[in-house]
């Protein structure tokens, strides 16, 4: 099967008349040498004269029909190929595969956004279940991966560049899956000049959040919050705000974090 060449159709014409323009150079070589045979025959005095400029021109016509014969195949080839202003575009594509480092297994249901290099979400999908997401079609250039970890809902991004030497990029991504810690935490919550609060609410984050009210005497509880590494811990009254405890090394089960609202 014979694949045909694109050339864009201003390249082809570019082509053309460059054998155009050469074809015109031999015309008028061949013209120059008529004109040096006339300008010889009126001049010669003996045959052995005309006999070397007979020489002469057989030199020239051989260079010519040479030069002929690779315009001729250059014609031949700029005819015969396809002109198209609108070449193919070479694309190529991505592949992520997602798994757990623990126990290797595959994970699906994984959230996977691909960005072009100018910041443009090109695609919003997640993993099959068998870890894997594939997109197809993508121009050459450089793209952003952002990969949503399953377990902790952060974010982890990855750079791919799509060249004409690396057409489809596969790259592989693992998370751990934290393991689960529960912790309770209690305080009491007051004003200033130590006036315990009722009724304010006090919000702790870990790998879920649970929220719950002081009660009369400023005391509050929360128990059994899930956590992983760290928690977060924060009292608010009547739109006003506690400092803000972040536990980064939760090593107890239970923690005592006292507030301070100023009412």
């Amino acid at each position: 099967m014979t694949r045909k060449k694109h050339i864009c159709c201003n390249n082809l014409n570019d082509i053309i008349e460059s054998i155009a323009l050469q074809e015109t150079g031999l015309s008028h070589i061949l013209n120059a040498e008529g004109e040096k045979i006339q300008k010889a025959i009126e001049l010669a005095t003996c045959v052995d004269d005309l006999v070397k400029i007979n020489y002469s021109l057989q030199d020239t016509l051989i260079d010519v029909t040479s030069l002929e014969t690779v315009l001729f195949n250059k014609l031949r080839t700029a005819v015969s190929a396809e002109c198209d202003d609108n070449p193919p575009i070479i694309t190529g594509g991505i592949c992520i595969y997602v798994y757990s480092c623990t126990c290797k297994e595959p994970i699906g249901e994984v959230s996977i956004k691909i960005f072009s290099e100018e910041g443009m979400l090109i695609d919003s999908s997640v993993t099959n279940d068998a870890g894997k997401y594939c997109i197809k079609n993508l121009p050459l250039g450089s793209y952003t991966v952002v990969i949503t970890n399953p377990y902790t809902s952060l974010e982890e991004t990855i750079f791919v560049v799509i060249s004409e030497t690396e057409k489809y990029v596969s790259k592989s991504i693992c998370f751990t899956k934290p393991i689960n810690k529960y912790v309770n935490i209690k305080g009491v919550v007051c004003g200033c000049g130590g006036v315990r609060i009722e009724g304010a609410t006090i919000t702790a984050t870990g790998l879920s959040t649970k929220t719950t009210l002081s009660d009369a005497s400023g005391n509050y509880e929360i128990l059994n919050l899930n956590i992983s590494d760290k928690f977060v811990v924060g009292a608010e009254y009547k739109g006003k705000s506690s400092i803000t405890y972040t536990n980064t090394n939760p090593i107890y089960t239970s923690y005592i974090y006292n507030f301070k609202i100023s009412i």
